[in-house]
């Protein structure tokens, strides 16, 4: 058992410094999620150089899909542009609401201070077992392109062939095969309706 923790992670790459923030959880109530947040650009002020944000999350939908797509939202319109358009729908009006916790509020707060940053989010199945995968994979060929990372994706391509296997399918009741191939099962929220 252990303890859920945020991680920040640093790596230089092609000269850029690049920061991760991870976590297994994020602060439950407003209060606590603005204070956070402050901490972190805090954080990043004291650091020299440009800034920008990138915050992730998913938009989850009634249907798993073999091709999420993927939306940005930013906190200035020259931030969204710079990112490759073959890998973003920009129309999100009627299928994201307000971006709660950390993902949304980061990039708020983070305009407040002119600090460059946008929200990307992909399309992603609400079953509490769905592990996320092909959502994963979308933001990551994303960034791969985006911020030169020379990632391979043949592992994570791997991973979704072994756990979904030749049974993909659209509908919840197929979920459980896919679930058995697990060695891990999450928690299961009574209610998801966004994930940030």
């Amino acid at each position: 058992m252990e303890l859920p923790a945020i991680e920040v992670f640093y790596k230089n790459i092609n000269g850029k410094s690049l920061l991760l923030l991870s976590g297994d959880m994020q602060p439950i109530d407003e209060i606590s999620c603005y204070e956070f947040c402050d901490q972190i650009l805090d954080i990043l002020t004291e650091q020299k150089g440009k800034k920008e944000i990138i915050t992730l999350g998913g938009i989850a939908l009634e249907k798993n899909i073999k091709n999420p797509k993927l939306y940005a939202t930013a906190n200035e319109k020259k931030i969204s542009e710079k990112y490759p358009k073959k890998f973003l729908k920009n129309n999100m009006y009627g299928m994201v609401g307000p971006i709660i916790g950390v993902s949304g509020i980061l990039v708020g707060l983070a305009g407040k201070r002119k600090i460059p940053a946008v929200s990307l989010l992909a399309e992603t199945y609400w079953h509490p077992n769905h592990l996320f995968l092909r959502s994963a994979r979308e933001i990551i060929k994303l960034l791969n392109e985006k911020l030169r990372l020379n990632l391979n994706l043949k592992e994570i391509n791997q991973e979704i062939r072994n756990i979904e296997g030749d049974d993909f399918n659209n509908e919840e009741d197929n979920m459980p095969n896919r679930i058995k191939k697990l060695k891990k099962t999450a928690l299961q929220p009574k209610d998801i309706n966004y994930i940030g």
